[in-house]
C-alpha cells in the first residue's frame, strides 16, 4: 500500500498520563462514546496527514482482558469498579481517520496480552489464535486503506508457531510486539536469546515488525538498546522496523530519550540501514498547559523542546504520525481522537510549519508490504 498526504492543524488542551499500570500497559481505558456509525464514503476535504501508524483494534473478548489486566495491575479503590472497556473494530477505525482526514492506519493485535504475566487466561492459545484472526478479518474489509499486524508475546511457548501462522495469512502485512507488557528484559540472557531466534524467522516470512521496545527493567536505556541492535536485530538484517514510542512508552523522558540517541549514533555510525527504519509519535507529546502546575508545565515544554531537537537529530524522514488509538489522547472520544492529537502536535510540538508537514506526509516502512 502507497499513501500520500499533505498537511494542516488546529490546537488542543490535553491532560497527562499518569498511574503505574498505564505507562507500561499503554492501552488506556476509553472513557465515552465507543462505537462508529457505518461507514459511508465522504468528501474529508484535505489530507492532513498520511496515515495513523499505530491503531488498536480488539474483539469482546480482549476488551474483558484488558479489564482483567488494567484490575490487576492497578486495582480500582475497595467499592469501586472499573468501566468495561469497549470493542474496536475497522469500521470505527475508518471512521476516526476520516473525521481527521488521514487516508490510512495501522491496526494492531491486542492478541499478545492474554500471554501478560499479570493475568490468568484459560485457553490461552485459543484466544490469542482468535484475536488474530479478528483482526485479519478486519483489516480485510478496508484493504485499500488499512494494514493488519497480528501479535504475540514472543516469549510464549507457541510464539514462533503463531509467527508462522499469521506469516501465511496474505490480510496480515507483519506482527506487533510489546516487550513490556510480555515483561521481555533485555538484560536476560535467555530472554534475547528466544527474541533473537523470533526475529531470525521474521526475516526468514519478511514480516515486518511494529515493536514496543521499553522494557519493565527500571534502568531501561542505551545498554537496552544497543543489545536489541546488536543481538536481536542482527538476525534478521533487511527486515522492516517500526520503533513506538520513540523507543519509550509514552511520553518523553530522559530513559526515552537516551534510548532514542543509542538509535541516533547506530545510523551515525553505520549499524543499522535507515531506509528500514520508521519511529512513531504515538503518545509522546503533551500539552504543557495541561498540567497542574508552572513547574509541571515547564518540565513538559522542555521534554517536548528534547524530543524535537533529538527528531532532527534521527532525521524527520524517519519520524511517523502515530497515536496509539483509541486509547490517546485520554479522554478523547474515538472518533476524534485522531484529529485531536493532530491538534496536540500542532500545538505542543517545536517543530517548524515546514518540519511538521514532512513529519505528517510521511509514510512509514509498514505500508510496504512484504
Amino acid at each position: 500500500m502507497r499513501l500520500d498526504g499533505a498537511a494542516s492543524w488546529k490546537c488542543l488542551r490535553i491532560v497527562s498520563l499518569t498511574g503505574t499500570w498505564s505507562a507500561w500497559l499503554m492501552v488506556v481505558v476509553v472513557l465515552g462514546g465507543c462505537g462508529a456509525e457505518p461507514h459511508a464514503e465522504v468528501d474529508t476535504g484535505p489530507r492532513v496527514a498520511s496515515a495513523d501508524h499505530h491503531m488498536h483494534i480488539q474483539s469482546a473478548e480482549a476488551a474483558l482482558n484488558l479489564d482483567r489486566a488494567r484490575e490487576a495491575v492497578e486495582p480500582p479503590p475497595e467499592g469501586e469498579t472499573l468501566d468495561p472497556s469497549p470493542t474496536f473494530g475497522a469500521a470505527d477505525a475508518i471512521a476516526a481517520l476520516d473525521a481527521a482526514g488521514l487516508e490510512g492506519g495501522v491496526l494492531l493485535s491486542n492478541a499478545y496480552m492474554f500471554a501478560m504475566p499479570d493475568v490468568e487466561v484459560t485457553d490461552e492459545l485459543a484466544k490469542v489464535l482468535a484475536e488474530n484472526d479478528y483482526v485479519a478479518e478486519q483489516a480485510a474489509l478496508f484493504p485499500e486503506r488499512l494494514v493488519g499486524l497480528c501479535s504475540v508475546n514472543p516469549l510464549a511457548d507457541y510464539a514462533l508457531d503463531e509467527i508462522e501462522r499469521c506469516g501465511q495469512d496474505s490480510r496480515l502485512t507483519g506482527l506487533k510486539l510489546h516487550l513490556a507488557n510480555s515483561d521481555v528484559d533485555l538484560r536476560n540472557d535467555e530472554h534475547v536469546e528466544v527474541l533473537a531466534e523470533v526475529f531470525r524467522r521474521l526475516g526468514e516470512l519478511r514480516m515486518p515488525v511494529l515493536i514496543h521496545m521499553r522494557t519493565r527493567n527500571p534502568e531501561y536505556g542505551p545498554v537496552d538498546v544497543n543489545i536489541f541492535i546488536e543481538r536481536v536485530l542482527s538476525q534478521a538484517p533487511e527486515l522492516p522496523i517500526q520503533i513506538a514510542h520513540m523507543a519509550g512508552w509514552g511520553g518523553y523522558d530522559a530513559a526515552t530519550d537516551a534510548a532514542l540517541a543509542a538509535f541516533v549514533e547506530a545510523f551515525d555510525q553505520g549499524t543499522l540501514a535507515r531506509e528500514r527504519f520508521s519511529f512513531g509519535l504515538g503518545a509522546v507529546v503533551f500539552q504543557p498547559e495541561a498540567a497542574d502546575n508552572d513547574q509541571r508545565a515547564e518540565r513538559v515544554r522542555q521534554s517536548n523542546q528534547n524530543l524535537a531537537s533529538r527528531l532532527r537529530e534521527l532525521g524527520l524522514d524517519l519520524v511517523v504520525y502515530a497515536t496509539d488509538w483509541p486509547a490517546w489522547p485520554p479522554g478523547s472520544e474515538p472518533r476524534t481522537a485522531i484529529e485531536r492529537n493532530l491538534e496536540l502536535i500542532r500545538s505542543a510540538l517545536p517543530l517548524s510549519e515546514e518540519e511538521l508537514e514532512r513529519v505528517l506526509a510521511n509514510v512509514g516502512v509498514l505500508f510496504d508490504g512484504r
